[in-house]
């Protein structure tokens, strides 16, 4: 047995309603592992340490040996930290449920854009931090400089006040061909960025769906900034039913980085609440192991996303939503 095994614990947590949650914890970290239904998390471990020995299930380069070395389909490590505890949670999409996971094929060919472009393209080139900066809505949007309250450098603003001037019909255009036919990881980028120009328009949206559903880095983790900091306003109604496949897919457990957020997207941007319910059935136990996690950053987006399409609250009662769902 691996010597690092002997400071873990493998607890059961069950839920209020009975139903079980497997959890790892050992020191100030607890793990939730959402997803695993034919495997143990010794399992788990054992397969990582297996290939790398300082690997732990708490590292984000896990989600990329499960996925591209141990053939899982997908998966995702998400970590916080609340007071003195720094929750992690471990998504997984197992080998026989690869079914669920249908990513984009990335483009093949690298277009040119226009020279005007070439300012944003550098900066992001030079550094590719400060856009992830953008993920409050009104620093976005150019009605504050700060973000969730906090100053932010004048590089960030530099950069923002650049991105605001691609506002154009030509600019869209440029953005949607960008997304549909570039490989180029940094052009796809600066073209989901520039989108948040145009949210006002339902395409716009569609189109961040098609980036968030091609492996893509960057550029897909752009994407759903761009997507998750122009929901959270509140400002914008989407008429999703055009993009239900990239949808699907989604829930499906295409792009787990997303799933929560996802969630979260569609619930602020008042998704049709028959498509909701119809998404919410394309992988139920995914978004009912969501339900009955401990970690909040998973369980509250889930619980927030099935009482809007339901009308109920059902809490955290897994067999009362599967249920409902049924």
């Amino acid at each position: 047995m691996n010597p690092r095994l002997l400071f873990l614990s493998i607890i059961i947590v069950a839920a209020p309603t009975g139903v079980e949650a497997q959890t790892l914890q050992y020191a100030d970290t607890v793990i939730d592992v959402i997803g695993l239904r034919r495997r143990s998390l010794e399992d788990l471990e054992r397969a990582v340490q297996g290939l790398d020995s300082s690997m732990t299930l708490t590292s984000a380069a896990c989600a990329i040996i499960l996925r591209d070395s141990l053939g899982f389909a997908d998966a995702s490590v998400l970590e916080a930290r609340f007071r003195d505890t720094t929750w992690v949670v471990l998504t997984v999409i197992e080998p026989e449920d690869s079914g669920f996971v249908r990513f984009k094929d990335l483009p093949v060919d690298t277009l040119a854009t226009p020279t005007r472009w070439d300012p944003l393209v550098e900066e992001i080139t030079r550094d590719w931090q400060t856009p992830f900066r953008l993920q409050d809505f009104r620093l976005l949007s150019g009605t504050s400089d700060s973000s969730f309250g906090r100053p932010v450098e004048q590089s960030v603003l530099y950069f923002r006040d650049l991105l605001k001037t691609f506002n154009s019909d030509e600019d869209w255009n440029v953005a949607r061909r960008v997304i549909l036919q570039d490989a180029d990881v940094v052009h796809r980028g600066a073209a989901a960025l520039v989108l948040s120009n145009f949210a006002e328009r339902d395409s716009t949206w569609y189109l961040l769906t098609e980036a968030v559903a091609v492996r893509g880095g960057m550029a897909a983790g752009l994407a759903e900034q761009t997507m998750r900091a122009l929901a959270r306003s509140g400002l914008f109604t989407v008429d999703w039913m055009p993009a239900r496949d990239n949808l699907e897919a989604l829930v499906g457990g295409t792009n787990l980085f997303f799933y929560t957020s996802l969630l979260n997207v569609l619930v602020d941007t008042k998704v049709d609440k028959d498509l909701g319910r119809h998404l919410a059935r394309i992988n139920t136990e995914l978004l009912l192991d969501h339900i009955v996690s401990r970690g909040s950053m998973s369980r509250f987006p889930a619980h927030n996303f099935l009482t809007y399409i339901s009308g109920e609250d059902f809490g955290n009662n897994r067999e009362a939503w599967r249920n409902w769902l049924q």
